[in-house]
């Protein structure tokens, strides 16, 4: 207890401010270095355990009356998250400004091979 008590003191104005311990200060930033790696370790382990499947590009011709919600259902897979992040993915990879699509034109549709 005395310990901790010791790496506070009061300065001239009666605040109190941590000691100026460079051991202490040096700990605590190797502390916080080490959990933040152990974080970024299991992170980094975790998302790459949902990318061990390749993504492939495939195209589909549009028809008349298909919208980007349907062909996204069509091809949907969880390594995704959602549809309406799939819808997004979708769109980034064809440079599309809304979901309008084109009859008889053909999309990049992301996809993931089993």
């Amino acid at each position: 207890m005395d310990r901790m008590i010791n790496l506070f003191r009061k300065d001239s104005k009666g605040r109190y401010i941590i000691f100026r311990n460079y051991y202490f200060i040096a700990a605590v930033i190797i502390l916080g270095a080490v959990i933040s790696l152990g974080i970024f370790h299991y992170t980094a382990k975790v998302s790459s355990a949902s990318t061990d499947q390749k993504q492939k590009l495939i195209s589909v011709k549009v028809q008349d009356g298909d919208t980007l919600w349907e062909i996204a259902a069509d091809h949907y897979t969880s390594q995704f998250g959602s549809v309406k992040k799939y819808v997004t993915v979708i769109k980034e990879t064809n440079s599309l400004k809304n979901d309008t699509l084109i009859p008889d034109s053909y999309i990049a549709v992301p996809v993931y091979e089993n």
